[in-house]
């Protein structure tokens, strides 16, 4: 599989992993476009509705976000499955938020501050968020696979073994020096005579010398 297919899949689904500059580079651009929306949504926040698509793309990012800290959780060992709640209140701030942003130029003072008290519970899922996503590149991702599948881009043994030969460390040169001994030869075949086992070597001529006696 190419990257940018696999790149489009990692964006929309939390289980697997994902190494840690690729997260850090799909998290950069996730939070740079979540940020050029909502100053587009501030700026023209009279004329836009309540729930309308750029709003609502806020929401997707959310869900891209999720997507992203899963797998860098995972590529590290860890479960993730603690930020399926904090997903689910982020979102819910999300809505009402939205379901208060007219009463941010209402000529009211009481809707003015209710606007801005749901803006700040907003803010603070946002904020948690945000510690959480830095929080997940601490950690280095595991060698091969781990209990969450395999590594993102798996390593192959040709190119393995082309690293392990270029940090392969020099013979010494006291070694290199050192002259070869030579082989050491078998040794001879004993001949009989003194210290020779008779027996082994002629047993029955030695019955017969014995019974000449």
């Amino acid at each position: 599989m190419s990257r940018l297919p696999k790149y489009l899949i990692v964006l929309v689904t939390p289980w697997g992993r994902l190494p840690q500059l690729s997260y850090g580079v799909l998290v950069l651009l996730t939070l740079a476009a979540h940020f050029a929306i909502s100053l587009y949504v501030s700026v023209n926040l009279e004329e836009l509705p309540a729930y309308n698509l750029y709003a609502m793309s806020e929401l997707a990012l959310l869900w891209v976000m999720f997507s992203l800290m899963s797998r860098r959780f995972h590529d590290s060992g860890d479960p993730a499955v603690f930020l399926f709640p904090l997903l689910i209140c982020t979102i819910a701030a999300y809505l009402v938020a939205l379901d208060h942003a007219k009463l941010t130029v209402s000529v009211f003072e009481e809707d003015r501050e209710s606007a801005q008290m749901y803006g700040l519970l907003k803010a603070m899922f946002q904020a948690c968020g945000l510690a959480l996503a830095l929080f997940a590149m601490k950690n280095s991702g595991d060698d091969y696979a781990n209990a969450y599948g395999p590594e993102f881009f798996p390593r192959s043994n040709g190119r393995k073994s082309r690293i392990a030969e270029a940090i392969k460390l020099p013979e010494p040169a006291w070694k290199r020096a050192a002259p070869s001994q030579p082989a050491s030869k078998p040794a001879a075949p004993r001949k009989p005579g003194f210290g020779s086992d008779i027996r082994t070597s002629n047993p029955q001529g030695f019955r017969r010398r014995s019974t000449d006696r």
